[in-house]
């Protein structure tokens, strides 16, 4: 399977993604909402809205991107449960579950409903 999927950023680190390609960070230093890994999103609105809030003032730009996601892990997230406890079944900071090649998560985690893959 085939997914187009968009990556918001500066315009300098979407030269340098064309150029080498897009990196996962590899410092040791956990991530993202899932743990390291590149993310990515089927809303165009939300992947430039994203890169303009991370690069104010600044030019920014959109990498259309092919994915083969690969065997995937499905998340519907509730990070905190109803009295304000953080969730122990969270995935919030953790990384892939052993098995899976990339999460996909559908939901509306912020203003913007659309898809957010973390590969």
């Amino acid at each position: 399977m085939l997914l187009p999927m968009m990556k918001g950023m500066s315009e300098a680190a979407a030269w340098e993604a064309c150029r080498r390609g897009v990196l996962v960070p590899d410092d040791g230093e956990r991530r993202g909402l899932f743990g390291n890994g590149i993310y990515l999103t089927s809303s165009l609105e939300y992947a430039s809205s994203q890169a303009r809030k991370a690069h104010p003032g600044e030019k920014v730009a959109v990498l259309m991107c092919v994915v083969v996601p690969g065997c995937v892990f499905p998340i519907t997230e509730t990070p905190k449960l109803p009295d304000g406890r953080d969730n122990p079944r969270s995935f919030l900071g953790k990384g892939c579950q052993p098995g899976f090649h990339s999460h996909y998560a559908l939901g509306k985690l912020t203003r913007f409903a659309g898809q957010s893959t973390a590969l």
